[in-house]
């Protein structure tokens, strides 16, 4: 859940969501790691679900739920 996210606490109603990493590989090989948000609002009837997903970000999950934050005041 996002119980620990101040901006999402902060929003008008209550957001259930998760943050994590994602990982793909490239053609060399590479593994790259992205940041990774998704939530439904509100928890309760909800009425969105939003994915947020920065690549090559790797571990900054907490990044993806600020713009999810941010797309979900407006």
């Amino acid at each position: 859940m996002s119980n620990n996210i101040q901006e999402i606490k902060d929003l008008p109603f209550n957001v259930s969501g998760k943050t994590g990493t994602t990982s793909s590989q490239k053609d060399n090989g590479e593994i790259v790691n992205h940041s990774l948000y998704i939530a439904y609002a509100p928890t309760q009837k909800s009425q969105i679900v939003i994915s947020v997903v920065i690549p090559g970000r790797g571990f900054a999950a907490k990044s993806a739920a600020l713009i999810a934050a941010n797309i979900l005041k407006t």
